[in-house]
C-alpha cells in the first residue's frame, strides 16, 4: 500500500501537459533533457480555469522524486544553475509568419530553507498556455519522465500534435532545425545518434507505439515519414508502465541515465583537456595524442579543475556562444580550451 507521500508523487506524475499546436510546432529551442523536465513540470502544474499566469511553488525534493532523480547535498546547487540557464534561454516561435523570440520564465525563486522552489513563466507564453479551445495537444506528464535523451521528448511532443493524423512527415533539415541538431551533418550520424535513440525511448516508455521510413530525392535521403499508433493493449501498456517504474526507481538507475546528480561510475575517470574540434564543430575532451572522447553534448556531466578542486558541469550554449554551467560564464574572460576535466 502506497504511503501519503508516494500516493502525492503518484498524481504528480500524471498531470497533463496542454499545449497550443504552435507552440510545439512552429517554434525552435535548445534545450537540455533537465531543463525540458522543468518546463514540462510546471506547465504540469497549470490548472484548466487559469487565467493567469500564477507563481507556481512546489518542494525541490518532491520534483526530484516525481522525475526519478536522485538528491544528495548539491542538488540545491545543481537545480539551481539548471533554472538559471532556463531564465536566460531565448526561443523561437513563429507567429504569422514571422519569427518571434519569447522566454520560458519570468522569474524564480529558491528557498533553501524551506526547500521550495517558485517560478513564474512569461506572460507572452500566456496564449500557448492558458484558456485553450482548439488547436492543442494533450498528453501525460508520466509518459515523458523515464526518457533521457532531449531528442526524445521534443520528438514525442511533436508526433503526439500529430496523432490524430496517424502519420506526419519531415524534411530531414528541417527537422534537425527543430531539433538544433544541425551539428549532425552525415544522415547516417543524424539517425543512429537522434532518431534511432528518441523512437527507442518513445516505444519503451510512452503511450504511442512509432515506426519511420525515409524517402529519397535522388540519391539523398530528404524525408522521414513517421506512423504512430495509441498503445491500446493492456499488455502493452503494463509492459510500458513496468519500464517507466524501473526507471524511475533510484534502486533500478542504470550509469549513464538522465539525472540532475552525477551517477557513480564503476570505471576510474580520465582525465584530459577541453579542445575544439574545428572539423565537428564540437567541443570534445583530449586525452593523448590521437585519444579524444569523440565529441561533447551539452546533457553530459564531467567534472572541471577550479582552484585545485574538481567541479561538476556540463556545457550549455546560448546566442553567445558555449559556456561552463555554473563555473565560468560567458563574459568572464576565461577560456573554455585547455581546461582540465575529467569524466
Amino acid at each position: 500500500m502506497l504511503s501519503q507521500q508516494n500516493k502525492e508523487t503518484a498524481i504528480n506524475r500524471e498531470y497533463n501537459i496542454v499545449k497550443h499546436n504552435d507552440l510545439i510546432q512552429k517554434s525552435r529551442y535548445n534545450l537540455s533533457t533537465q531543463e525540458q523536465k522543468i518546463i514540462l513540470y510546471l506547465v504540469s502544474k497549470i490548472k484548466p480555469d487559469d487565467t493567469e499566469f500564477h507563481l507556481y511553488e512546489f518542494q525541490i525534493t518532491e520534483f526530484c522524486k516525481v522525475c526519478g532523480i536522485e538528491t544528495s547535498g548539491r542538488t540545491y546547487s545543481t537545480l539551481k544553475d539548471t533554472v538559471l540557464d532556463l531564465v536566460n534561454k531565448a526561443f523561437w516561435v513563429e507567429v504569422g509568419g514571422i519569427d518571434v523570440t519569447m522566454r520560458w520564465i519570468d522569474r524564480s525563486y529558491i528557498d533553501r530553507k524551506s526547500g521550495t522552489i517558485k517560478i513564474k513563466l512569461d506572460e507572452l507564453m500566456k496564449p500557448y498556455l492558458l484558456e485553450l479551445q482548439k488547436h492543442f495537444t494533450v498528453y501525460n506528464l508520466y509518459f515523458t519522465l523515464a526518457m533521457k535523451s532531449k531528442y526524445s521528448l521534443r520528438i514525442y511532443e511533436l508526433l503526439k500534435s500529430y496523432q490524430n493524423m496517424g502519420q506526419c512527415e519531415f524534411e530531414i533539415e528541417r527537422l534537425k532545425k527543430m531539433l538544433f541538431a544541425e551539428k549532425y551533418e552525415s544522415f547516417k550520424d543524424f539517425r543512429v545518434k537522434v532518431i534511432e535513440i528518441a523512437i527507442k525511448e518513445i516505444n519503451d516508455f510512452s503511450d504511442i507505439f512509432v515506426t519511420y521510413k525515409f524517402k529519397k530525392q535522388g540519391r539523398k535521403v530528404h524525408t522521414i515519414i513517421f506512423n504512430m499508433k495509441l498503445k491500446t493493449e493492456l499488455s502493452e501498456r503494463m509492459d510500458t508502465y513496468s519500464k517507466i517504474e524501473n526507471r524511475l526507481s533510484p534502486k533500478q538507475k542504470q550509469k549513464g541515465e538522465d539525472s540532475f546528480l552525477p551517477i557513480s561510475e564503476e570505471k576510474p575517470k580520465r582525465e584530459g583537456v577541453l579542445v575544439y574540434d574545428s572539423s565537428s564543430e564540437r567541443w570534445d575532451i583530449c586525452f593523448a595524442l590521437n585519444d579524444n572522447l569523440g565529441g561533447l553534448d551539452c546533457d553530459t556531466s564531467f567534472e572541471v579543475l577550479v582552484n585545485n578542486e574538481w567541479k561538476q558541469t556540463r556545457l550549455s550554449t546560448n546566442e553567445n556562444g558555449y559556456y561552463l554551467v555554473g563555473l565560468f560564464k560567458l563574459g568572464s574572460n576565461i577560456s573554455l580550451y585547455g581546461q582540465k576535466v575529467r569524466i
